[in-house]
């Protein structure tokens, strides 16, 4: 009699049966050793084994961002010779009108400096329009020495021409700081009184100014501004908006924008001056009133 038929398996099936043992191997490795060196993957990271997450990463970033205030810029001295072109250049900008007429003997100075182009970018720093202004006022930062402080003042920030150019003036500010000058007491409530203007009336435009007046005072370590500063850690709000004394909405929104390109210049100002990270006002006080022998500045509320 003939043998019974066998069963075969279809071409394939053996190779997919091993496949398919394999995979669920790895699968339930996965499952029981996946977390084997992490027994509970719920728990806080550092009962895990691992680093915690920092809270204070951003923090530590941002702070680590260098202000381009803080950078010091290198001039080749140029000789009378090599000098003598370019100086002219400036002199016959001081005379122009049309900033694109200035421009190109600004750019001619880059990366060089001679004394004589100082008295041309003085002038320079009282022209009608104030961009030309204001970029005298930076060229001027790296190429004025100390015996040009004065006129600096003089000509720069107390010259008519750039009263409430408040761009121009910081610009003049951040220059003398650089030469190391400490405000007098006329000098500094001159510079307080712009500081308060803008608080008042808000400008988003207005942020980087303030910000350069934190920064002036943080390298020269005039505490006389510490409690100004320190009232501008936290993020404008109205209080009492019911209030009809109260400014209108479209003005704290102008004064928000403002305080955004001003808060990290506060906060590093502050950090020069009392050696202090401060992230809200609350912390100033409390940090100032615990060290008001020491710190020499009482917190008032006002």
């Amino acid at each position: 009699m003939d043998d019974a038929p066998t069963r075969r398996r279809p071409a394939g099936a053996k190779g997919l049966s091993v496949l398919l043992a394999v995979l669920a191997l790895l699968l339930a490795s996965a499952r029981h050793g996946a977390f084997a060196d992490d027994p509970d993957p719920a728990a806080p990271p550092e009962e895990r084994g691992l680093d915690a997450p920092d809270e204070d990463e951003d923090d530590y970033e941002a702070e680590e961002k260098k202000d381009p205030r803080d950078e010091v810029v290198e001039l080749k001295v140029l000789d009378d010779k090599e000098a003598k072109p370019l100086a002219d250049g400036l002199s016959k900008a001081s005379r122009r009108k049309d900033p694109d007429d200035i421009y190109p003997a600004f750019e001619a100075i880059e990366g060089v400096t001679h004394p004589s182009f100082v008295k041309p970018l003085l002038k320079l720093m009282a022209h009608d329009n104030s961009r030309v202004a204001q970029r005298a006022a930076d060229l001027l930062a790296w190429r004025a020495t100390a015996d040009d402080v004065k006129d600096l003042w003089k000509k720069g920030w107390s010259e008519k021409a750039n009263r409430r150019r408040y761009a121009v003036r910081t610009s003049i500010l951040k220059a003398l700081a650089r030469l190391e000058l400490d405000l007098d007491k006329r000098q500094y409530d001159d510079v307080d009184r712009e500081w308060r203007w803008m608080l008042g009336n808000p400008q988003e435009a207005y942020g980087p100014a303030l910000a350069d007046i934190c920064w002036y005072m943080g390298v020269r370590g005039d505490k006389r501004h510490a409690l100004a500063m320190a009232k501008e850690l936290d993020a404008p709000e109205s209080n009492d908006p019911h209030n009809p004394a109260t400014p209108p909405v479209e003005w704290w929104e102008r004064r928000y924008k403002q305080w955004t390109g001003m808060h990290p210049q506060v906060v590093a100002a502050l950090k020069r001056l009392t050696g202090q990270t401060f992230k809200t006002r609350e912390e100033a006080k409390t940090w100032f009133t615990e060290n008001e022998e020491t710190f020499g500045v009482p917190w008032k509320d006002w």
